[in-house]
């Protein structure tokens, strides 16, 4: 609940972004503040930048931040307009890849693979890529940046090859990939169940190509998903 303490309140007159607030107001002085800032020309503009950054790519283009802040202005700040203003083909379409940071990619992993979550192991995974929850002290939230994550690599790489290993895995239940299966249709059903069918034809030749290098095995298939998750297009979205 709320509750407005009148004698903890400044009750005088105050000047605000350049708009004065007459004194006397009480309550109504916060609120007002509040329409203030949710009105100013700066918050839609970071509120388009922030939505565009997480959704689009590290650096989109002004005119794209442009007409996103245009949209909230225009309908009074209505985020799932901006939504679909954002998503629309062309602006999708030439979206720049993002790395998944690992809490993305752990939550894409276990829900692409169908999984069992094991608590246990995805937390010890989020601490040693240091994308532990709760864990980051200032409020502005774990960095959502391509040079901050990528220095962890090899711990992405150790949770792609555990989470599909027989000893401390995701639990999984993917019969249908078998080593009973060629090379090519365990790589498209790989395709189909975790990336619609879009995987690149560098990935499909690297996964292909380690599936027919020795006889095939349950552990070569678990390690050829692993390959598959370590991937770009995997680690990127």
């Amino acid at each position: 609940g709320f509750h407005f303490d009148a004698q903890a309140h400044d009750d005088g007159a105050k000047l605000v972004l350049g708009e004065v607030i007459p004194a006397g107001g009480g309550q109504n002085d916060g609120e007002r503040v509040l329409e203030i800032l949710a009105q100013h020309p700066s918050t839609a503009r970071f509120i388009a930048s922030k939505m565009l950054n997480w959704m689009w790519g590290y650096e989109p283009p002004e005119r794209y931040v442009d007409r996103l802040a245009t949209t909230y202005t225009n309908t009074g700040g209505d985020i799932p307009s901006m939504l679909k203003v954002m998503m629309k083909r062309p602006w999708v379409e030439q979206a720049a890849p993002k790395l998944k940071r690992p809490y993305h990619l752990m939550t894409s992993a276990v829900r692409g693979l169908f999984a069992e979550p094991d608590l246990v192991f995805l937390l010890a995974s989020l601490q040693e890529t240091g994308h532990l929850p709760f864990t980051w002290a200032p409020p502005n939230g774990f960095p959502d940046s391509a040079g901050y994550w990528s220095g962890s690599v090899l711990p992405r790489w150790n949770f792609a090859t555990r989470a599909t290993g027989p000893l401390e895995g995701l639990r999984t239940d993917l019969d249908f990939l078998n080593p009973g299966l060629a090379p090519n249709k365990i790589f498209r059903r790989t395709d189909w169940l975790l990336f619609d069918g879009t995987l690149s034809a560098e990935t499909r030749k690297q996964m292909v190509g380690f599936l027919k290098a020795e006889p095939p095995t349950q552990e070569r298939v678990d390690q050829a998903l692993a390959l598959v998750l370590s991937s770009p297009d995997f680690q990127e979205y």
